[in-house]
């Protein structure tokens, strides 16, 4: 189990279509699990990973170039071959876990495990139904055998230009208790309206080395690349 984990609309999404992606060309067996966002939406931005095109491009006055509606086209028939099922009508950890069970996927990603039905009632607190959905999920990845990304909320702490930590995960502590990976994303600076500066800290690592590294992200395109990578004592924590 590994948790990426971030402030609003920093990028997590985006970055876990871009795994997707990397995923189910390497011949893996995927199942995206989304609470926030549809079949349709997820499709759109795979599809951008996959030919580049903008994702929001086609909308507006300027609409697609001839180029891009090809590249898309090729990139929607692609999506179909691979073995990536995305799904967002799951409500619950449980619900994902069946799916996960009937599909024997090699990869599950929880979009956001914040948002999932706990299954614990309306009385439940926030701090009850998180620590659930985190201990689900942990059953999840034992149980399936899968890697098991969940997409994490950061608790409002400082200014949205503070780093997070690992205390800072949103909910519960049994995040970070439970996962071996806890991957923690930090806009860094904006380069341009679609790009940005993003931090990536490898926070939690149980098996090898902590790191971080510095990524250029279009947003846009959903793509990321790797700007440089430094050890934690190379870098103020």
């Amino acid at each position: 189990m590994a948790v990426l984990a971030a402030r609003t609309s920093v990028g997590k999404s985006a970055l876990a279509c871009w795994i997707a992606v990397a995923a189910a060309l390497a011949g893996k067996r995927v199942l995206y699990a989304s609470r926030e966002m549809t079949v349709a939406a997820l499709t759109e931005r795979i599809a951008s990973v996959q030919s580049r095109v903008a994702v929001r491009s086609h909308e507006g006055q300027c609409g697609l170039s001839g180029d891009d509606r090809r590249a898309l086209v090729v990139a929607f028939e692609a999506i179909k071959s691979w073995g990536l099922h995305l799904r967002d009508d799951l409500r619950t950890i449980d619900d994902v876990r069946a799916e996960a069970g009937a599909l024997k996927p090699d990869l599950v990603i929880v979009d956001h495990v914040g948002i999932f039905d706990s299954g614990l009632g309306k009385k439940a607190t926030l701090y009850e139904a998180a620590t659930s959905n985190a201990n689900a999920c942990r059953d999840l990845a034992f149980g399936s055998g899968a890697a098991v990304l969940c997409l994490s909320q950061i608790n409002r702490v400082g200014g949205a230009e503070d780093a997070p930590r690992l205390d800072h995960l949103k909910g519960t502590g049994a995040l970070e208790e439970d996962a071996r990976v806890v991957i923690l994303l930090h806009r860094e600076e904006e380069i341009s309206p679609t790009a940005q500066r993003l931090k990536l800290n490898l926070a939690k690592n149980t098996s090898g080395s902590l790191r971080t590294l510095t990524l250029k992200a279009d947003m846009a395109r959903c793509q990321f690349e790797e700007e440089s990578a430094v050890r934690p004592e190379d870098c103020n924590r």
